[in-house]
């Protein structure tokens, strides 16, 4: 009789009470971005559980952040969570299923982040699941071109209009931050192109927008003091 209870028990906690599903597991994108990894979690077992996440891993480029998030994103020193009322979630009910997520923020350095995300019963931590994330960021598009420019300037953009990608040229006569971000013609934000440190200088800048519908959409560029917009359309 102890022996069949010894086995029930121990089948038991070897049942499998959480299934584990990450969205996608590598990101690519340019530097100043916001990187989301998405993961869901499903309650399988036929009571509620806690679920704990930790952040085992958290290999990244300097300047560079990763916060574990569900409902909202916790400080980046914050390396493991938790479905319980101090991190203002409650348990997984039977057959719940919920979204958990890993930001990452590349800053100014190009690179690669690796980051290992582990999912744990919290009344069995001996069933987890692990699984690796991969972020990479850099400068893309961007060409450096000759001339030491005494003036901030931002071209008008060639072709336009354009499809799938156009171009721009800036000046920057003094080595500083760089923003470019487009909004739809309403003033909405839709994606930020740049954030980027560049010597001062001319730099050609490719936007691509092949997986956006037609349409106006504004140009924003910023750097120091200076604050320029630009009307742009696409046409597929």
């Amino acid at each position: 009789m102890r022996f069949l209870l010894f086995f029930i028990i121990a089948g038991l906690l070897n049942a499998q009470s959480i299934s584990v599903v990450p969205v996608h597991t590598e990101l690519n994108d340019t530097l100043g971005s916001e990187m989301i990894f998405e993961f869901n979690v499903t309650n399988i077992s036929s009571s509620s559980i806690t679920v704990d996440i930790l952040r085992s891993k958290n290999e990244l480029p300097e300047n560079w952040s990763s916060s574990l998030c569900f409902s909202l994103c916790f400080a980046p020193f914050v390396d493991s969570i938790s479905t319980t009322r101090d991190f203002g979630s409650s348990p997984l009910e039977v057959g719940e299923t919920r979204e958990f997520s890993l930001h990452v923020f590349p800053a100014v350095n190009e690179g690669t982040a690796l980051v290992d995300i582990v999912v744990k019963n919290h009344s069995n931590p001996s069933e987890e699941y692990t699984f690796q994330l991969t972020a990479t960021a850099g400068v893309t598009g961007v060409k450096a071109l000759s001339g030491e420019p005494a003036n901030y300037y931002l071209s008008d953009n060639y072709p336009n209009p354009f499809n799938p990608s156009t171009n721009f040229i800036f000046n920057i006569p003094k080595s500083g931050n760089v923003s470019v971000d487009l909004y739809t013609s309403q003033g909405e934000l839709v994606k930020r192109i740049l954030n980027n440190y560049f010597e001062s200088g001319s730099y050609n800048v490719n936007i691509n927008l092949d997986e956006y519908s037609s349409g106006v959409y504004l140009v924003k560029f910023m750097s120091d003091k200076f604050v320029k917009f630009k009307k742009i359309v696409l046409e597929k």
